[in-house]
């Protein structure tokens, strides 16, 4: 039996990655799907610094403009108009400030918010949205349904968040990453505030090609499996895959 590969390939070997012929995976934490011009994101955590705030913690107010920089700078070079959070926008709840200025934020940048599906950690929102487009069931995306990821995920082929997937194969070296499989794209973490959840120790991920974000660009790492095996290959981790310059597929 031919062994199953995602179908993952090359847009551009020195920055973003097309996968499933039709999502992009930019090095800006975001996943753009061309044929409707949406690029969707999790795992923000806007907020995040007031909750520490309130907890005692010395740090200062955050800047949503630089919050949001990543997101404005993959619409502009994607030719972006419409936007998804799937999940968890928030740290810690419904928050008024926050959700009025990410809708400031999206008119600025000439954005059309079309859906919040809101996280475990958007408590309230469902019920308080805050003039946020809230779909509780999840929404959407040409063929694929995007949901947050916390619960059961539907059938079919499904973006989702959540998990925060990072690769680390030494103290020193790693990333955060997508995990893309047969019907599904993992999204990274949104926040670089978010802490990841080093995907080499899930077997789960056996079988999803590791598609890890290094400086500007995104690179195959294969399928986790595989990786796994060459961990031990040099002091700086493992290579990416090697591919095809006359070929649009990785081999």
């Amino acid at each position: 039996m031919r062994p199953w590969r995602a179908p993952v390939n090359v847009l551009n070997p020195e920055g973003p990655m097309l996968v499933h012929d039709e999502w992009l995976l930019t090095a800006r934490r975001v996943a753009v799907h061309l044929p409707t011009a949406t690029a969707v994101l999790a795992d923000l955590h806007l907020g995040y610094n007031e909750a520490r705030r309130r907890d005692g913690d010395a740090v200062p107010p955050a800047d949503l403009g630089l919050i949001l920089a990543p997101l404005h700078a993959a619409a502009v070079a994607h030719s972006v108009r419409r936007v998804v959070i799937a999940g968890d926008l928030f740290e810690s709840g419904a928050v008024t400030s926050p959700a009025a200025d990410l809708l400031r934020w999206t008119r600025w940048a000439n954005l059309e918010l079309t859906a919040v599906v809101p996280g475990n950690h958007d408590r309230g929102l469902a019920a308080d949205a805050r003039g946020l487009p809230i779909h509780p069931e999840g929404c959407t995306v040409g063929r694929w349904r995007v949901v947050h990821g916390d619960g059961r995920l539907p059938d079919g082929q499904v973006v989702h968040g959540h998990e925060h997937p990072w690769v680390r194969w030494s103290t020193r070296v790693g990333g955060p990453c997508y995990m893309v499989g047969d019907e599904r794209i993992v999204l990274p973490a949104f926040s670089q505030d978010a802490a990841g959840i080093n995907v080499i120790n899930g077997r789960k991920w056996a079988r999803y090609r590791c598609c890890v974000v290094a400086g500007e660009r995104v690179l195959d790492f294969g399928e986790l499996a595989a990786l796994k095996k060459r961990l031990g290959r040099g002091p700086d981790g493992p290579r990416p895959r090697r591919h095809d310059r006359g070929s649009a597929r990785y081999q």
